[in-house]
């Protein structure tokens, strides 16, 4: 669901406190990630599944991760994981893109997912999102 996707980019980039850490660095998942060249921290945002529901008519459950790449440290990453569900975690509004969607969203689950042999610590947090449109 792209409307939901470009939503949860548009308030990440929008957060101030993110901002300080990330920048702009907020891509989809599939970024070739080379630890001697990127920039880090990073976020990547991958759509994991989309089903759409018949009761309710029409609505739509899916699962979105995002994913917390720094070089720096584990503790990097939890700072900005737990920013992340600050802002996003329990939301409801409208999206406001062409029709407007009402959403709903939690964390589904969370992990760490260290990369030793490339020296990068990897944070993934997964959001179910209901949509009606």
């Amino acid at each position: 669901m792209l409307t939901v996707t470009q939503n949860i980019i548009d308030v990440v980039k929008a957060d101030a406190t993110i901002k300080t850490f990330i920048n702009e660095r907020i891509y989809p998942e599939g970024v070739d990630i080379i630890p001697e060249t990127t920039l880090f921290p990073l976020i990547t945002i991958h759509n994991i599944s989309e089903i759409t529901l018949t009761n309710p008519k029409g609505e739509r459950e899916c699962l979105v991760q995002l994913s917390i790449w720094s070089r720096l440290s584990q503790l990097e990453t939890e700072q900005i994981a737990e920013r992340l569900l600050t802002i996003l975690n329990f939301q409801t509004f409208n999206s406001g893109y062409g029709t407007t969607i009402k959403r709903w969203q939690r964390e589904d689950s969370g992990v760490d997912l260290p990369e030793t042999d490339r020296r990068i610590w990897h944070k993934a947090l997964t959001f179910r999102v209901w949509a009606k449109g």
